[in-house]
């Protein structure tokens, strides 16, 4: 736990319990593999690298896919919107998890700044 959990606990224990007791009911209707699908939604909106890491093994290891982490990230683009999502799928790939290594190319180099990928480039208008 951080030190500011730490120390809310001691400085605010009745209301600190009520705030995880809320937490705790609001998702009971939820299977684990939606909760935590959805915690780590909440993760990448809020652009926490240290709570992708923690969240994501976790909807994994609730019974997520790959696939099925990319498709949650992508229905929440209204709320996200794709800078987010870049952001927590470069974060991913960082991470190197077996699940994700049927995209991933290794051989690869990473994009020059400001260097459109080809499949890209008709979008930018240069092809």
């Amino acid at each position: 736990m951080s030190k500011a959990l730490d120390y809310l606990l001691q400085a605010r224990p009745e209301a600190m319990q009520a705030y995880f007791a809320f937490l705790k009911q609001a998702g009971s209707h939820l299977d684990p593999k939606t909760a935590a699908l959805i915690s780590v939604i909440t993760k990448v909106h809020a652009r926490t690298s240290r709570g992708l890491k923690q969240y994501l093994p976790r909807a994994l290891k609730a019974g997520a896919s790959a696939d099925e982490v990319i498709d949650a990230l992508l229905m929440a683009m209204p709320a996200l919107g794709f800078s987010k999502i870049v952001w927590a799928v470069d974060i991913i790939l960082e991470m190197n998890l077996p699940q994700f290594a049927k995209y991933a190319s290794p051989g690869t180099t990473p994009a020059v700044a400001g260097e459109w990928p080809r499949e890209l480039q008709a979008f930018r208008g240069t092809t």
